[in-house]
């Protein structure tokens, strides 16, 4: 099967296999191929993925009876970035009587700077595992260090993985310790038995949780520091050994992300390593690895995957470039998760939620989270509950929290995800969104309440007070969001 290179405006090279005939993939990256280097030929201005979003909104707001209700204050513009269009579609002239603020909020302005990073080198496709070996070679590896957890070494994977690194020469070591919600000590670990072997390339295959500790063991390896050291943001003072992700699961986007996050089991709490260092060499994506992945935990880390997609869409630091990955992300989750849940076998299915996982990926690296991630810190600290579990309970409250600050963009989330807003009000198509994705959780078997999970209320106080300090997130956050909100919040979770 060929590949073609798509080249972005980051330093790196993705290559999808595109099939010369037949339905299905095809046509998904065919389509992606072209938003993409349409988007780059038109300084992202005419964004024509977005074309019946935008229709769509220009329709509602002049068909409709009501008086649309305007963002709050929170540093969104209340006009969309988007390019104005009439509700024929047709677009609205620019600088001219007709549209004078043409040249405002209307369209980006000049001044709006932004920059996309992620992976140097992302290869995506079926039966891309198989070239492993190529990679270590091509980052001029001889002996690489393969972090995985035992379960996913117990299952087959490491047996193959070692198979295509000795059908090629190389010699090789295996850590299978990682845990779920990692512990920062593991990251220590990790790092002295790659000095100790002289390893030169470090492998991460699995979830985020053995991604994350790849990355970090990397990056601690070529030195004697801590890794405590390094938590918190550009801490990590150079670059570390060379890296390979590979995700076994369509969920963290950790194959393309700066961040590394671990457990303090002495302080009860998450933390996280966020350096551009942290950023993998190269991300090899195969949907084939995905397709054992029971429901449960196909669910959780696809709607984790959705929760990048939607907080990076609706971040305060998300660009044009980054909004295209986040929503083609959204339409690809909300078109694939369902069956991979409960038909794991379907690859099609798991292909297009793999790419929008790596989609929603690239969004999150770039626009980062809001609110969910400050909010379910504390509980993956504090209780142990897995990342994803998390941010599935939490997500529909923080939306409809949110809601007001970001009409425009949760309009757009509900047409993109084939909900009926044809003849609403902008504020009723974006309660659609709302529904739509609470509908998408329950379809997929997750009916969590904070309450099952064995999180009491009586404890409110004292973890939203530990979520107000996980600000990053926070400060991108549509909406101004108070400790009191943030006991609310839990609440209304409960």
């Amino acid at each position: 099967m060929p590949r073609i290179p798509i080249t972005g405006w980051w330093r790196c090279v993705i290559y999808f296999p595109v099939q010369r005939s037949g339905p299905g993939t095809s046509r998904l990256f065919a389509a992606s191929a072209g938003r993409l280097n349409a988007t780059a030929k038109a300084r992202h201005r005419d964004q024509e993925s977005k074309t019946k979003t935008l229709t769509f909104l220009r329709a509602t707001l002049t068909k409709s009876r009501k008086q649309p209700i305007r963002p709050v204050e929170s540093g969104l513009r209340a006009t969309p970035r988007f390019p104005q269009v009439r509700a024929s579609g047709e677009a609205l002239p620019k600088n001219t009587a007709e549209n004078p603020d043409a040249a405002g909020n209307g369209d980006m302005r000049m001044t709006d700077l932004f920059t996309f990073r992620g992976a140097k080198k992302i290869i995506f496709g079926r039966g891309a595992f198989e070239g492993i070996a190529g990679a270590v070679g091509e980052l001029g590896g001889t002996k690489p260090f393969i972090v995985m957890d035992g379960t996913l070494a117990r299952s087959g994977t490491a047996a193959r993985t070692a198979e295509l690194l000795d059908g090629n020469g190389l010699e090789h070591v295996l850590f299978d310790r990682v845990v779920g919600e990692p512990p920062l000590e593991i990251a220590d670990e990790g790092a002295q038995l790659i000095r100790d072997a002289n390893a030169d390339v470090v492998i991460g295959i699995g979830g985020g949780s053995a991604m994350d500790a790849a990355k970090a063991m990397a990056a601690l390896a070529r030195g004697k520091d801590r890794a405590e050291q390094y938590l918190g943001l550009d801490r990590v003072p150079g670059p570390g050994l060379p890296t390979i992700m590979v995700p076994t699961t369509a969920g963290t986007g950790s194959e393309v992300t700066f961040t590394a996050v671990f457990i303090r089991n002495d302080l009860r709490k998450k933390e996280g390593m966020n350096s551009p260092f942290l950023y993998p060499d190269i991300a090899l994506l195969d949907p084939l690895l995905t397709l054992s992945v029971p429901p449960a935990v196909t669910a959780a880390t696809g709607i984790d995957a959705f929760c990048h997609a939607f907080e990076s869409f609706t971040s305060r630091q998300a660009s044009p470039m980054s909004e295209l990955f986040s929503l083609e992300a959204i339409r690809l989750i909300a078109e694939n998760l369902r069956t991979s849940v409960h038909n794991g076998s379907d690859a099609d299915a798991r292909e297009g939620m793999l790419l929008g996982s790596l989609y929603a990926g690239l969004g999150l690296a770039n626009a980062g989270v809001t609110a969910v991630h400050s909010l379910s810190y504390p509980l993956g600290g504090r209780y142990g509950i897995p990342h994803g579990l998390a941010n599935t309970v939490l997500l529909p409250v923080v939306m409809r929290f949110n809601l007001p600050a970001a009409l425009e963009k949760y309009a757009a989330v509900a047409e993109t995800m084939g909900e009926p807003v044809e003849d609403c009000s902008l504020r009723e198509a974006a309660m659609y969104a709302v529904d739509a994705v609470e509908e998408l959780i329950g379809d997929c078997g997750v009916d969590s309440t904070l309450e099952t999970l064995g999180i009491a209320r009586d404890d409110f106080d004292e973890i939203a007070e530990q979520a107000m300090k996980v600000s990053r997130p926070l400060e991108n956050n549509p909406r101004a969001l108070s400790p009191e909100d943030a006991i609310e919040i839990y609440n209304e979770a409960f």
